[in-house]
């Protein structure tokens, strides 16, 4: 087998390993305590805001808590994926089902891409997979706990899975193309965008981060890996 052959047949191994663990904690959850109590163990207290302002919007076309009086502050892209999605869904059961599980894939993508992201950065099997599962804060905390600091913490029903898939996306095209066209910009726009933030956060200062960003997170990577 040739470098690159080994190389690749690493990196297919660790993420095996990593997305193995990424879906072992849920299994076991599911396992135990089946899927509906996993979704609800596992979400956000404000993931029910989402599910009830989209299970409004199926109901009443309108993005609203009660039914009645339009409201905001939330994601916009997760809060429309769900709305349009409720739209099929009708059990308070199975909206919580579907969000989990959508929450689970875009964690499990996510953590794919992340892998690729760190181990092409470090060329580190080990630092890879502990920096992915658990997560960076093992370096820095005694202990863990699947809900907090952790890839499994963003399991929790709430834009985090998608601010995370996006993001994931953003550093693998900063990695293969090292420059930034306007995909790269919505991107990130895309990932932390809240519509109660859009007064207080100009498009100016979203083009500062996005260009701060760009310039210098392949020199601190490998400053820190090196």
């Amino acid at each position: 087998m040739s470098f690159i052959q080994i190389k690749k047949l690493k990196l297919l191994i660790i993420i095996t390993i990593t997305t193995f663990f990424c879906l072992y904690t849920p299994f076991l959850l599911i396992k135990d305590i089946g899927i509906i109590n996993t979704g609800i163990t596992l979400s956000a207290a404000d993931s029910f805001y989402y599910l009830n302002v989209a299970d409004n919007f199926a109901k009443h076309s309108i993005m609203s808590y009660d039914g009645a009086h339009a409201t905001n502050g939330f994601h916009p892209l997760w809060q429309w994926i769900l709305s349009l999605s409720f739209q099929n869904i009708n059990t308070s059961e199975g909206q919580i089902i579907f969000t989990f599980i959508l929450s689970i894939i875009l964690i499990s993508l996510s953590v794919i891409m992340l892998t690729i992201f760190l181990y092409r950065i470090t060329n580190n099997p080990f630092v890879t997979i502990i920096s992915v599962i658990p997560g960076f804060s093992y370096f820095i905390l005694s202990f863990i706990h699947f809900k907090y600091f952790t890839v499994w913490a963003f399991m929790n029903s709430m834009e985090t899975a998608l601010s995370l898939f996006l993001f994931s996306i953003l550093l693998l095209l900063i990695l293969k193309y090292e420059f930034f066209t306007s995909c790269s910009n919505l991107l990130l726009f895309l990932s932390f965008f809240k519509s109660d933030k859009i007064l207080s956060t100009s498009f100016g200062k979203i083009s500062w981060l996005s260009f701060e960003f760009k310039r210098n997170v392949l020199h601190l990577a490998k400053s820190v890996y090196s």
